[in-house]
């Protein structure tokens, strides 16, 4: 079944990449100016703030959060140091800190009363804040990847398409960068910038270094581009081919059991996004009235409004 899509797909799209192949030599040195431009793109809001906010404070990260956190830093090509992430996060949690105890001792020097509802929600928010900056370098690289994954098959099929067209695996990458869109066409063009650098003596040690950061995240992708490695060593034309074609098929398989792991692994989150993000608020709203008559009115409208508005979200959010 697999081996007929395989097929299909090759003889679908064969013929319509094969005349945008140029066989003639690239003038790549302009492309490598073009590329720099690219790679010197402006700062994200982020980066400016952890540069500018973060790097004032000296925040120690240990060494084991380090690693993790410098590898979804180059994950999310962020210009930025983990310290200065974490330093971000951390000045959020002080400031807002700072602002609810002040906000609060003036309300209780005007008022005479301590507002204890103001000063839990905003540590509440304090928390939140900071933990949403703090995983801020792994939701963008997760980002990142996600889109980048979403371009492995068409990448695979350009890389096949040309080398069984012409075994050249740097011009079938080239290829394939000039006709994917970003983020995977960036990394696709970094590996011959890293060449050009000096990074790596030649295309094969940038690609297989490349490879690597995708070992953990698409094993599929890594095992396809293996192959089509291999085929450049095999003399026979049709043993090339086979070669070729079973990159695209492992490809394709990887995906199709990706795709039933996740249709699998939904349910749960699913299931506990409806029962307390609807089916617990809904009770909740039946037995409340009740509930506040027993205890002679204690619960006020404001507690509700907090707590199914603002505390519920946030918990169904954090559970799933």
């Amino acid at each position: 079944m697999v081996r007929d899509d395989v097929d299909k797909i090759l003889k679908k799209y064969s013929a319509k990449l094969e005349g945008s192949m140029n066989s003639e030599r690239r003038d790549y040195s302009r492309e490598y100016e073009r590329f720099r431009g690219e790679l010197q793109k402006d700062l994200s809001w982020y980066e400016r703030l952890c540069k500018n906010v973060g790097s004032k404070i000296k925040a120690k990260v240990p060494d084991k959060s380090r690693i993790q956190l410098s590898r979804d830093i180059a994950q999310a090509r962020l210009d930025i140091t983990p310290e200065e992430a974490s330093g971000l996060s951390l000045v959020a949690l002080i400031l807002l800190v700072f602002l609810a105890i002040l906000i609060s001792g003036v309300v209780f020097m005007l008022s005479n009363s301590f507002p204890f509802l103001f000063m839990l929600l905003v540590f509440f928010a304090a928390i939140i804040l900071f933990s949403y900056l703090n995983g801020m370098p792994k939701r963008m690289a997760l980002r990142w990847r996600l889109k980048a994954s979403s371009q492995m098959v068409p990448a695979i099929l350009y890389i096949v398409i040309y080398m069984k067209h012409t075994s050249n695996l740097e011009r079938a990458i080239q290829f394939a960068a000039d006709n994917l869109s970003a983020p995977l066409s960036f990394d696709l063009k970094k590996i011959f910038w890293d060449v050009q650098i000096g990074k790596y003596s030649t295309i094969k040690d940038s690609l297989d270094a490349y490879l690597e950061t995708w070992r953990d995240y698409s094993i599929e992708f890594v095992e396809s581009m293996h192959l089509i490695e291999g085929s450049l060593y095999e003399p026979s034309e049709s043993r090339r081919i086979a070669l070729l074609e079973k990159a695209l098929e492992v490809m394709l398989d990887g995906i199709y059991d990706k795709m039933l792991h996740y249709t699998h692994d939904v349910k749960s989150p699913l299931t506990n996004v409806y029962m307390l993000g609807i089916v617990l608020p809904t009770l909740a709203l039946a037995l409340l009235p009740l509930a506040s008559a027993l205890m002679g009115g204690v619960v006020k409208w404001t507690q509700v409004m907090i707590l199914f508005n603002v505390i519920l979200p946030f918990l169904v959010l954090y559970i799933t």
